[in-house]
């Protein structure tokens, strides 16, 4: 049992440990539309599950925008865009599996730490390059920020190795 599961039977939901073949072991954060959880997939692989709020999910709009932008992201194909996988429901919940990436967020990245130039430079041509892709497959991303960009790899001040823009 993870730290996660401990706390949501503690608070009495004796629910929510998985959302279809997943098995949600933490969460990871939410987002304007979602709420993101590293979960296990029955195989064995972690991956990032993105999942709908049911009271979302009601809302039509909502509902057909987190079904539309989860499968374009899956249709997405470069090493600096986070890799989709699998969109799906399970009794009332809609998620979006993805690559788990380990590493931070630039933003938690520059709370702790100066970035030199090369650094900047190496990250920022690095998200260039999968806002790019998404322009050759004709989208935009409409959530540019450094807290939708994670690095992954070292990221001390000596060398940032990868930078990948999530959906």
């Amino acid at each position: 049992m993870t730290e996660y599961q401990a706390g949501l039977l503690l608070r009495g939901f004796a629910e929510g440990f998985f959302v279809g073949p997943y098995r949600i072991l933490d969460r990871l954060g939410s987002g304007k539309m979602a709420g993101v959880y590293k979960a296990q997939h029955e195989l064995g692989q972690v991956f990032a599950l993105k999942v709908l709020p049911p009271s979302s999910a009601k809302d039509p709009k909502m509902l057909a925008r987190f079904v539309r932008e989860s499968g374009l992201a899956i249709q997405l194909n470069h090493p600096n865009v986070v890799r989709g996988f699998q969109l799906g429901e399970s009794n009332g919940l809609h998620y979006f599996a993805m690559e788990f990436l380990s590493g931070e967020t630039l933003k938690e990245t520059l709370k702790k730490t100066k970035m030199t130039p090369g650094d900047a430079a190496r990250v920022a041509y690095q998200v260039l390059k999968g806002l790019q892709h998404l322009h050759e497959k004709e989208l935009v991303h409409r959530d540019i920020k450094p807290e939708n960009q994670m690095l992954v790899g070292k990221t001390d001040s000596a060398k940032i190795e990868a930078s990948k823009a999530t959906v």
